[in-house]
């Protein structure tokens, strides 16, 4: 079995082959799983290719300590002086995400903060700066699973792993079936649903940036990881 250093290596390699960054591109990183270890290959990946990685530590237990302990008029302006990085300096976003955040903070000060990032995150959307969400295993979720992390790094890592081209089969594989179809059945316990797909858009996320014009004029590209889906929306 590949050491586990080399198997975060590897992921970080793909995550920047996803984001296609490029020499001088700052790249803002939302670690929000406090696995450090997976932070520091992904810094060093971004640094290899002359990114500028911009880090923004925000853990489960820090976020907690940090809405539980600060008065809520600072954390209204906690966007201030960051939103000028995002108007000016940023190119990509990367965003580690492990753990659900919550725990017992007080109401205001959640306001405040929720106010605070939505105006960030409106303003990336403005840039349509790149987006990439990557799904890094953690103890807790590991707990959750009745499984150890170990286990659980064996199971997600492939995924995360899977270049542009093995999705790329697999989801043509399955819009090859599903753009000539007229319907679509979703059978579950609750009930049979049952989707008319008359000109409705297939749409699909191959861990990777869309090429130059693929992408709909004012739309900010997202990508995930582990990737794959293929999905639609509503029609208008």
């Amino acid at each position: 079995m590949v050491e586990l250093d080399t198997r975060w290596a590897a992921v970080a390699t793909r995550v920047a082959d996803a984001l296609a960054v490029q020499p001088g591109d700052v790249v803002e990183v939302r670690e929000r799983c406090g696995r450090y270890d997976v932070l520091q290959e992904l810094l060093l990946a971004i640094e290899q290719r002359g990114g500028v990685p911009l880090p923004q530590l925000l853990p489960p237990a820090y976020y907690q300590r940090l809405l539980a302990s600060t008065d809520p008029a600072l954390l209204a302006v906690w966007d201030r002086r960051r939103l000028s990085w995002v108007e000016r300096d940023l190119d990509r976003v990367l965003v580690l995400a492990g753990e659900e955040r919550g725990g017992d903070v007080p109401r205001a000060a959640r306001d405040a903060w929720r106010h605070a990032v939505d105006r960030w995150t409106d303003a990336e959307e403005r840039r349509r700066l790149p987006y990439l969400l990557l799904a890094v295993p953690t103890e807790a979720r590991a707990r959750a699973g009745g499984m150890t992390l170990a286990a659980l790094e064996d199971s997600v890592l492939p995924a995360l792993l899977a270049t542009p081209q093995e999705l790329g089969r697999e989801i043509d594989r399955v819009l090859g079936r599903l753009r000539p179809a007229r319907t679509l059945t979703i059978r579950s316990a609750a009930g049979d649903l049952h989707l008319a797909l008359a000109a409705r858009p297939w749409l699909y996320d191959a861990g990777a940036l869309p090429a130059t014009g693929v992408s709909p004029d004012g739309v900010q590209p997202v990508n995930n990881l582990p990737a794959g889906a293929v999905y639609t929306t509503v029609l208008v």
